[in-house]
């Protein structure tokens, strides 16, 4: 008799070969434990799939499959929760890390980027066009779970802190819809995080990076 574990992987598996952009792996997969490794190498979790959306679509269509299917979704930004947030047991992962574009505005004053932006990413798109913005030190950090809790860096005195620097956002709440942050939210957002569901995208300030002293 099949277990909990492989009938509702057997769903997501159906579920997956609606949604071809959607990259995944299982417990068997070759990558899986590439996939699943973190900051917290003692976490003895294992998740029932990690899933890589592309977009916003993707990620409203994996909430909405979870929701259906009674599935426990968690959201990885970069993976360095020291309380393990990012890897839960019989969960399924939206691995967050392949949406990470930045889309700097005409007068280069704000970006927007994809909820999977990794400080390493941020940095080396503004480095090249000159610019800067409140920052972290560790490359494979997670932008959003880094800005959205506080976020303090080596520029918080002269830019403020990530949270500070965060202008706009979508999120895909909890009926697995994308919806633009209206200013209760992002008041909410800036300080409880991923609380309202899966941050798909973040416009901060940007800032000369003449500027940084």
């Amino acid at each position: 008799m099949a277990s909990s574990s492989d009938l509702r992987l057997a769903s997501l598996k159906s579920f997956l070969q609606g949604h071809p952009t959607i990259q995944y792996a299982t417990p068997n997969s070759p990558n899986y434990s590439t996939l699943r490794a973190t900051y917290c190498i003692d976490n003895p979790a294992v998740p029932l799939a990690i899933v890589r959306p592309q977009n916003a679509e993707d990620v409203a269509a994996i909430v909405k499959f979870a929701r259906a299917n009674g599935i426990k979704p968690v959201v990885r930004s970069g993976g360095n929760s020291l309380f393990w947030k990012s890897m839960i047991h019989d969960a399924l992962i939206i691995d967050m890390r392949d949406i990470k574009y930045v889309n700097m505005n005409d007068s280069k004053t704000s970006a927007a980027i994809g909820g999977g932006v990794l400080f390493s990413d941020l940095a080396e798109h503004l480095t090249k066009a000159g610019l800067a913005t409140a920052l972290g030190t560790i490359p494979f950090i997670g932008y959003a779970g880094w800005s959205t809790y506080g976020g303090y860096g080596p520029f918080s005195a002269q830019f403020g802190l990530g949270c500070d620097n965060i202008i706009g956002a979508k999120v895909v709440n909890w009926k697995g819809e994308v919806v633009e942050a209206d200013t209760d939210m992002l008041r909410g957002i800036r300080g409880a995080g991923g609380a309202f569901g899966p941050i798909v995208e973040l416009n901060i300030k940007l800032y000369p990076l003449k500027n940084v002293s």
